[in-house]
């Protein structure tokens, strides 16, 4: 293996890792740390082998991102909480369709796996440039924070608008 190929593995394994430990951090809640280690550090390398190569990431982004995804998460989860304890706060439970911007596959299938981490939100499928939701309460302005979760995650992987 040339250097080169070598320094592009390693990068790619290192991708895969970030990826695999915030999802294994934000869905374990910091539970099982050390087989956590294990499967994130065997997954990055199966996926080495298994794709061409992870989606890129700017670094100096991913901060802001995390916050980002955390207070959105929060937020939700607060609303969520209140609308279960007290029912005379509405909800109407809707399917709706929200508008994808002209952006590489992998930047729809993260923001379509993200959406359903978020609470109040499910993403279904996408198709034609449309992500199809359902949404916990339809007269809330859910657009507002699909868009901004989608402009973080292009600016994170570094896609320049066309």
């Amino acid at each position: 293996m040339t250097k080169m190929r070598s320094a592009f593995s390693i990068k790619i394994v290192l991708g895969w890792f970030i990826i695999y430990s915030f999802l294994w951090i934000l869905l374990a809640e910091g539970a099982g740390l050390a087989f956590g280690v294990i499967v994130v550090i065997t997954s990055s390398i199966i996926s080495l082998y298994l794709t061409p190569s992870p989606p890129s990431f700017r670094l100096r982004y991913l901060p802001h991102f995390v916050i980002f995804f955390v207070m959105e998460m929060a937020i939700g989860g607060w609303d969520v909480a209140r609308r279960a304890i007290s029912p005379s706060l509405p909800i109407k439970p809707n399917w709706v369709v929200y508008s994808l911007q002209d952006s590489p596959e992998h930047i729809k299938l993260m923001l379509s796996a993200l959406v359903g981490l978020m609470p109040g939100t499910l993403s279904t499928q996408y198709k034609n440039q449309q992500l199809y939701l359902h949404v916990l309460d339809s007269t809330q302005d859910w657009q507002t924070g699909v868009t901004k979760l989608e402009q973080q995650l292009i600016r994170l992987m570094g896609v320049t608008k066309k």
